[in-house]
């Protein structure tokens, strides 16, 4: 065993979890768990909301200590990040800062920062935004952590394109790096189809094209009600639509029901649902369809696919990314395009089987091992570039005190 005071400290924030779980949710609570698995040595330390402190219970190795820092109001929670976490920091020797959801301290401290960053929306689509996100003060803070942080971790291809053009100028590229989401284990095919695992009200529909995410602007609800509503109506579809997924913010697209009498009766909100009752949905779906205008990774599509579900999904950022060839992609906002797809999917076992049988190769290649370890390699990579980076100032830096000037520190 490496003597404790040589070995790497790392804090982790965790302190963006929500109650409910989202996408980004459970990045935050399945990377630490696989980092637990694969790293014995590093000491890790955990930072959470106090009422977090018990969901990690278990689940971790003896190397990391979780630490209640805020609680989950969101003023407490903004400043343990930019207050606490930097006490904390120097206080337990950090030598790596993650922070995992777009902020990092303005204070920085001596530790190398390394910040995830999911995707650039409320920078570039700020109206598909609830009010907190598309503000001045929140979008500015995320910019100026993207410029500051020594290493960023984003998760598609899409994202780091999206990135790179908002560092410093000259900043070495190699500073964004891709860390794909994984996709768990439990997600996987049925050995045969077993209806009780579905909400009772569910049960007793013929079969249906499933929906997972926050009900939001986004996410093109109302363009996948208008496409299925014109699916029902020209080719007299059997199968119901199952939207799962709690409502964020916008327009409830319920509402829009109300103007469509081909599909009453037919079209089911089940809100939010438990990991479970969330897994024997995918598995009984006939079809998934994810019409998304823009996403950074998109774990439910990759979800369905795990556990054989054929896909249809907006061809657009990183779904086109990860997707390509193994679902079928249509234009987003076409509803004309989603009714198309909707009847040629559900029409064709034979390209139904296809896609399933692809989509299973291609969900596999989705691992937390893999994120875990890529993020550790981001977190070694961070000092070097923090230490180069800090090289690089010094000289400028004296010279600025012998003529009476004052260079920021990096």
């Amino acid at each position: 065993m490496t003597p404790a005071r040589k070995r790497l400290r790392v804090g982790i924030d965790l302190t963006p979890l929500l109650p409910v779980a989202t996408g980004v949710d459970q990045y935050l609570v399945e990377l630490v768990r696989a980092i637990s698995r694969m790293d014995r040595e590093t000491l890790f330390f955990v930072l959470v909301n106090w009422e977090d402190r018990k969901r990690l219970a278990g689940g971790l190795g003896k190397n990391f200590t979780v630490v209640p820092v805020a609680t989950r109001a969101r003023l407490v929670r903004f400043l343990s990040q930019q207050f606490l976490l930097p006490m904390l920091a120097a206080a337990l020797r950090f030598q790596v800062i993650h922070s995992t959801s777009f902020l990092m301290p303005f204070f920085r401290g001596k530790s190398s920062h390394v910040l995830t960053v999911f995707d650039t929306t409320m920078l570039d689509l700020p109206d598909c935004h609830n009010w907190y996100r598309r503000s001045f003060p929140f979008r500015a803070a995320v910019a100026m952590s993207i410029r500051r942080a020594d290493l960023i971790l984003v998760p598609s291809r899409h994202v780091q394109q999206e990135v790179l053009p908002r560092l410093p100028a000259g900043a070495d590229e190699g500073r964004v790096r891709v860390v794909p989401l994984g996709v768990g284990d439990r997600f996987s095919p049925p050995e045969s189809l077993n209806r009780q695992g579905l909400p009772p009200s569910l049960r007793g529909i013929p079969s249906y094209v499933l929906f997972v995410g926050t009900i939001e602007p986004r996410k093109n609800v109302e363009t996948l009600l208008e496409g299925y509503r014109r699916a029902v109506q020209g080719s007299r579809l059997e199968e119901h639509l199952v939207l799962t997924g709690k409502h964020g913010w916008g327009r409830d697209p319920r509402r829009v029901l109300d103007k469509m009498p081909e599909v009453r009766g037919r079209v089911h909100f089940t809100g939010y649902v438990d990991p479970e009752t969330l897994l024997a949905l995918y598995r009984n779906a006939k079809l998934f369809i994810y019409p998304s205008k823009e996403e950074g990774f998109g774990l439910p599509p990759l979800e369905a696919m795990a556990c054989g579900v054929p896909t249809v999904a907006a061809d657009t950022s990183s779904l086109r990314e990860n997707l390509r060839g193994a679902a079928t992609l249509i234009p987003p906002g076409d509803p004309e395009a989603l009714r198309a797809a909707l009847v040629r999917v559900l029409g064709n076992p034979e390209l139904r089987e296809t896609l399933r049988r692809e989509g299973q190769v291609r969900a596999r290649r989705f691992t937390w091992e893999q994120a875990a370890r890529l993020t550790l390699d981001g977190y070694r990579e961070s000092i070097r570039i923090r230490e180069r980076r800090w090289g690089e100032r010094q000289p400028a830096k004296r010279a600025g005190a012998h003529n009476g000037n004052r260079l920021p520190k990096p």
